[in-house]
């Protein structure tokens, strides 16, 4: 994915005041900090973006980024999340 198509991506997640690993379908949930997902990129560069020991902020961008759902569904999650829902996806 390049940068011009991952622009949609964060400036949805900045809206919603959340990173863009939110989104990403190598990000897995911290075991140190609640609602902070956790890099879990097979390659480690990609894992060490951000200014902060915690990865990246709201606003930043990842190279290594791919979003986990389609793009209609991630509007309706960030949708959720500017409302204080939880969005939660099930399989059928």
């Amino acid at each position: 994915m390049n940068k011009q198509e991952r622009k949609v991506y964060v400036k949805l997640t900045d809206l919603s005041g959340r990173i863009l690993c939110s989104l990403c379908k190598f990000a897995k949930s911290s075991e140190y900090c609640d609602n902070m997902p956790e890099c879990k990129h097979p390659l480690l560069v990609v894992r060490e973006i951000g200014d902060t020991p915690y990865g990246i902020c709201p606003g930043d961008d990842c190279w290594g980024f791919r979003p986990e759902y389609d793009r209609e569904t991630c509007v309706d999650m960030v949708g959720y999340w500017i409302q204080g829902k939880v969005a939660e996806l099930v399989e059928l």
